[in-house]
């Protein structure tokens, strides 16, 4: 399409600087002297061909607006209307205040007050009755004038209306998402450079994208984008970003996205196994169930692997084989796992595991330096596997001795402890200790697998 979305707020481009300032005062809403020295800042660059100076003190204005709406008698100067798009969204205020200014006071006969109101559409975006008001009497003011006169900020055409709302806004801008190299050049095209690259609406949109977008080499392109400034200003969408990615990745089984998702999530979000992170892992905005199990078993599977690597490292068992390739026969019906080392074990790990992913726990006293446990669920159940032909533990969930958040624990503690069943592993060659647990974990956890599972070929 020759006309991109809104492609004549190009002007926001050079009226809207990336002042970090002013962008954290009103993300906040915040009400401080420091409000009127960046309006005025606002007000210079917004003012092309017009340049108007803010005289009025925006902390001020937001206490006259306020007796104004309790019937004060008082009026609104020329500045002041120029400047009350800036106080919609003030702290403390509610939606009977916003719309009493919307409707009543705030004025679009200027080209420069128009373009303020957008700018505080786009930068506030949200599924909620603001956004919806703002919209409406943007809409209302076009339909009302004759002679198109704003054409070149706003093109009616490319937008589907509905009950007053720029529905089309957001598929449009996705639709370009589509089509340009990227989500940088999106923005650079469409004059949303600056503190709009980060706005609520660019945000919503991302997210839309990558819950109903179908391009997935971009959906991993925008990623390596984001990821190149940290992520910063989109937290509030990366947990959706890292849900899909998280699925489609585990779809394709690539092992390289794996392995940066596996980063990413835990630097951004922490391990969901911990109770400290399950508000990021499941808050409003948080990831989905369904990506939440695939990435605890890619966890699983990370931990499972260290823990057999461990083993053939320092253990002179070479038994270990069998008990790896039984555990990943399960690997889908494990939901948390923790691996405990020994110092010696420890310091194994870094170097064999290197750049990967570790969070494991100690082994301390009571404990042999070179050994290492293998803490997972199943079901209701607690299991542990101990290195150098140490025995299979299983509690009950609730009364298990140690625990996935514990940071270190030790051999006595669970060989004490009173478990629903242990197991040696005997015989592992003629699959004798395997078939004893395939039946123990068919009889209570309903997982029913054969030797052709387990066994090694």
């Amino acid at each position: 399409m020759k006309n991109e979305l809104l492609i004549t707020l190009q002007r926001l481009r050079n009226t809207v600087n990336e002042g970090n300032s002013y962008k954290r005062i009103l993300l906040e809403n915040a009400s401080n002297s420091k409000i009127n020295t960046l309006a005025m800042e606002m007000e210079r660059k917004y003012g092309i061909g017009v340049n108007p100076r803010v005289t009025t003190d925006l902390v001020a204005l937001q206490s006259k607006a306020i007796r104004i709406y309790k019937n004060s008698g008082e009026t609104f100067s020329n500045s002041e209307i120029s400047n009350l798009p800036f106080i919609l969204y003030a702290k403390g205020t509610n939606f009977d205040f916003f719309n009493f200014l919307l409707t009543k006071h705030v004025d679009l006969s200027r080209e420069t007050r128009l373009r303020r109101l957008l700018f505080i559409y786009f930068y506030n975006y949200a599924d909620s009755r603001e956004t919806t008001a703002i919209a409406s009497k943007i809409m209302l003011h076009f339909r009302s004038k004759q002679e198109n006169d704003f054409k070149s900020l706003f093109h009616r055409k490319m937008f589907v209306y509905k009950d007053n709302l720029f529905t089309g806004a957001r598929k449009l801008l996705m639709n370009r998402m589509y089509q340009q190299n990227g989500l940088r050049n999106t923005i650079e095209k469409i004059g949303f450079s600056g503190i709009l690259e980060t706005s609520r609406f660019v945000l919503h949109t991302l997210k839309d994208y990558y819950i109903n977008g179908s391009n997935d080499n971009r959906k991993y392109q925008i990623f390596n984008e984001l990821s190149k400034t940290n992520f910063a200003g989109y937290e509030f969408v990366l947990p959706s970003i890292l849900d899909s990615l998280i699925i489609l990745t585990d779809k394709n089984n690539d092992a390289e996205w794996k392995k940066c998702l596996l980063k990413v999530c835990h630097e951004k979000l922490g391990d969901p196994r911990l109770p400290l992170n399950q508000t990021r892992w499941n808050g409003t905005e948080g990831v989905s169930q369904k990506a939440q199990k695939i990435y605890l078993k890619w966890l699983a599977n990370n931990d499972l692997t260290l823990f057999f690597k461990i083993i053939d490292e320092t253990a002179t068992d070479r038994m270990w084989r069998y008990r790896d390739k039984f555990w990943r026969a399960y690997l889908d019906y494990i939901v948390n796992t923790k691996v405990f080392f020994g110092v010696d074990a420890q310091r194994i790990a870094r170097q064999v595991a290197k750049d990967e992913l570790l969070n494991y726990g100690l082994l301390d006293y009571g404990s042999e330096s070179n050994h290492s446990a293998f803490l997972f669920e199943i079901g209701n159940f607690t299991f542990c596997e101990w290195s150098h032909n140490g025995k299979l533990y299983i509690w009950r969930r609730d009364e298990a001795p140690v625990h996935f958040y514990d940071y270190k624990t030790n051999k006595s503690k669970m060989s004490r402890s009173i478990c629903v069943e242990s197991f040696i592993h005997s015989s592992a060659n003629t699959y004798s200790w395997q078939k004893k647990v395939a039946d123990w974990l068919a009889k209570n956890c309903g997982i029913r697998k054969s030797r052709f599972d387990w066994e090694l070929k």
